[in-house]
């Protein structure tokens, strides 16, 4: 079974124009909700790949409710901690050139209880099994907690992937996570090296960083490219190289978490990196050509091509 972490589910409110004016008026051209929270979206695009999965998290209040109804629509199977707060929403507005700005609810309060019972639902993980940790943590979650998890699931033959930032990243690398998977300026926060937006880093730079990541602990990293695709190195650091097809952006919200479910699903059924890999950028891509998750059959249009 895989299943999915959400620290932080949302409410996703995403509004398309075709310019933002900022200190002005703003008139939506579509609208949209969706449940939201990077494991959640990882949850769905496996569910719509045929991947069975579970989603373990924190959900509370109306907003909750919504995205509980909303992944079991998308044949999720649920494991949530119920909370006594409500979860949190988060808005995006998304131009026509694909640009998005986005306003993210910092969450609510987890209670040592609830984080306790949080726990317990992670001890029903099974040798074999993949674990998918994604995304923020509420403000009284310490930064270590990925890290903690991973400890609390040592004794147990559990592959782990990680997309988070910063501390919640560097806290699970003595464990040896299966997979890290942050995109090239998260890379860039980790060296503490400045990366305008819209550039990347030159390539024996990349390769360079990537390396290092894995010589701190994580088996395998993919660094997501954005339009540039994604790269993959293995431990015997040969670099994968996969550009992302080309299409028509609407909005990057999800792709990154796209990227991780198609990878997932690929190894699951080949064990092959480079397929995994493919499968991964055309998922990926498949989300930013249009407004929400890709469908299956986005991703089968560019995976074929």
């Amino acid at each position: 079974m895989i299943y999915t972490l959400t620290f932080n589910p949302c409410l996703d409110y995403t509004m398309l124009v075709d310019e933002v004016h900022f200190n002005g008026v703003n008139v939506a051209q579509s609208s949209t909700v969706h449940a939201g929270g990077k494991g959640i979206n990882v949850s769905i695009v496996l569910a719509r790949l045929g991947v069975p999965n579970t989603a373990i998290g924190f959900l509370g209040g109306k907003t909750g409710a919504t995205i509980l109804n909303e992944i079991q629509k998308e044949g999720v199977i649920p494991e949530f901690v119920i909370i006594n707060e409500d979860s949190r929403d988060n808005f995006k507005v998304t131009d026509a050139q694909g640009n998005t700005t986005e306003i993210n609810g910092k969450g609510p309060t987890i209670s040592d209880h609830e984080l306790n019972e949080l726990f317990r639902k992670l001890n029903e993980i099974q040798n074999g099994d993949y674990l998918i940790i994604s995304g923020s943590v509420p403000p009284n979650i310490p930064n270590d907690i990925y890290g903690q998890i991973l400890k609390y699931l040592s004794f147990k033959k559990i592959k782990v992937v990680v997309d988070a930032r910063k501390e919640l990243l560097k806290a699970t690398f003595p464990f040896h996570p299966f997979l890290i998977k942050p995109n090239i300026h998260e890379l860039a926060e980790l060296f503490d090296i400045e990366l305008a937006p819209d550039t990347t880093l030159a390539d024996e730079d990349l390769e360079e960083c990537m390396s290092e990541l894995l010589d701190e602990g994580p088996q395998n990293v993919i660094v997501s490219l954005g339009p540039q695709g994604a790269v993959f190195m293995g431990q015997n650091r040969e670099l994968i190289r996969m550009p992302a097809p080309d299409g028509k952006v609407v909005s990057a919200v999800g792709a990154g978490d796209s990227l991780v479910a198609g990878f997932v699903a690929g190894y699951i059924e080949t064990k092959d990196f480079e397929y995994s890999l493919r499968l991964g950028c055309a998922c990926g891509s498949a989300t930013t050509f249009t407004a929400w998750l890709a469908t299956a059959e986005d991703i089968e249009k560019l995976l074929v091509k």
